[in-house]
């Protein structure tokens, strides 16, 4: 039997079915950006590396940005700061469950005059500090508007887990070794629970080069608040 050739109306078919799988495909191949529903920031293009992280918490609704609509990725972050952001984007209340509010009391001495018409600092140092995810720097002292370290991010934020979905938190296996190592007695243990469930994908840079001691940037901070985003998501 010989072949039998398409008639035209099936060739344009076919041709238009062979062009609507080629677009399939390369669209899978391209870099998937999400739809937002909130503005961009005017200093965080598509091509920055804490783009995803910076977005999807500004969708919801969990970071905020300048009165300039620019979010300083690359800007350090107060102790203050990291509590508010910290408090806002994993919902965390104090033990009773309530939500940051006014007349939240937290023992720290350096907190400066409370702002009855605001919550920052105040209130949110209060939730960290009732729920043991802020310890501070001295009795007493929180230092809140001295830039967090990287390590410092990284023990709150790994606390801040426990309290928050502690079924979702794995303990690392003995094998399991950080590549920054022993390099605190308070920290070290909380950075390696950190990377093993998750909690530092995207944070360019890091390996054994990745200094724990210079103060955390916004992104930076993004990137992990976003990766507990994720986790308390399933």
């Amino acid at each position: 039997m010989g072949i039998v050739e398409p008639r035209p109306q099936q060739r344009i078919v076919l041709v238009a079915e062979f062009l609507a799988a080629v677009l399939f495909i390369a669209m899978l191949a391209m870099p998937a950006f999400a739809a937002y529903s909130v503005p961009k920031f005017g200093d965080v293009g598509k091509d920055h590396e804490y783009y995803r992280a910076i977005m999807g918490l500004r969708e919801a609704r969990a970071v905020d940005g300048y009165p300039n609509n620019t979010f300083r990725p690359e800007e350090n972050v107060w102790r203050a700061q990291f509590a508010k952001m910290l408090v806002t984007a994993v919902g965390m209340t104090d033990k009773r469950g309530n939500e940051a509010r006014e007349n939240m009391i937290a023992q720290f001495d350096d907190l400066g005059s409370d702002d009855p018409a605001s919550l920052y600092p105040h209130e949110y140092v209060a939730i960290v500090a009732d729920r043991g995810v802020a310890l501070g720097v001295a009795p007493g002292k929180f230092a809140p508007y001295t830039g967090i370290t990287r390590a410092q991010m990284v023990t709150m934020a790994v606390r801040a887990a426990h309290v928050m979905y502690p079924t979702a938190m794995k303990d690392p296996p003995d094998n399991f070794y950080s590549p920054l190592g022993s390099f605190s007695d308070t920290h070290a243990e909380n950075m390696r629970v950190a990377e093993w469930n998750g909690l530092l994908d995207g944070l360019v840079g890091f390996g054994a080069s990745w200094s724990p001691w210079v103060p955390a940037s916004r992104g930076e901070v993004a990137q992990i608040l976003w990766n507990m985003h994720r986790k308390a998501k399933g």
